[in-house]
Parts: structure tokens; sequence; C-alpha cells
């Protein structure tokens, strides 16, 4: 009677480990498919795709733009062109603690050329 116990137990113990991995497993691959999609993009990402939106227009579109507007900051780029620089204050998510969120200011420079063409665009992120 005792091994039989055992054994079912062993069973038992073994299906539901089966279980749970499937279950993980399925997890995983979700989390990978809307990682791929467009839902799930990283910074990096981000930031390229705004560059290349940018490279090879013309400086008065910037003002024009909703989002940028007028600048923080112009001066010269030491080749002819200047560079104009925005302040965008944000959060983000400490990868420490759960629900803690981080001050930080997103430092955007847009770099154009003497005949007033966006020829490079920077980000960086400085913590406040």
């Amino acid at each position: 009677m005792k091994k039989a116990i055992t054994i079912s137990t062993i069973y038992l113990l073994i299906a539901l480990t089966l279980q749970s991995c499937a279950a993980l497993n399925k997890a995983q691959r979700e989390w990978a498919a809307n990682k791929k999609g467009t839902n799930y993009r990283t910074d990096a990402e981000k930031i390229r795709d705004t560059r290349d939106s940018w490279i090879g227009k013309k400086e008065h579109q910037i003002y024009a733009h909703s989002y940028w507007g007028a600048p923080n900051s112009k001066s010269s780029d030491g080749l002819g062109g200047k560079m104009v620089t925005y302040s965008r204050r944000s959060t983000i998510a400490n990868p420490y603690v759960v629900g803690q969120f981080i001050p930080v200011v997103y430092i955007t420079t847009f770099y154009i050329n003497s005949s007033g063409i966006i020829y490079d665009l920077k980000v960086r992120r400085e913590t406040l």
C-alpha cells in the first residue's frame, strides 16, 4: 500500500511539473511573439527610427512640428552648421524595484548643415 501511494505521488508530481513547464513555455512563446510585433520596441529602436525619420529634412520642419517646437538651445556645430537641442523630462521604471520610477531627462540634438538640412540626430539620457 505504501509503495502504491509513493508511486502514484511520483506520477502526480511528474504530471504537475510537465503541466507547469508547458504553461511557462507557452507564456515565453507569447512574450517573444509580442516582442517581435509592433507593440514592443527597445529604446535603441525608437531612437534609430526617430533619427532616420529626420535625416534629410529641413530645419524649419523641426520648429513647425507639434512635438519639437522652439528648441532649448542653438549652437554652432563647428562645420558651418548648427546644433539644435531639446530637453524633455520623463521617468523610467527602476529595473531593481517594482513600481519605482526614476526621473530622467532626454537630450535630443539635431545637427543641421549650412544649407539647413538635418544630417544627424543624437539622443542621450541623463538621470536627474
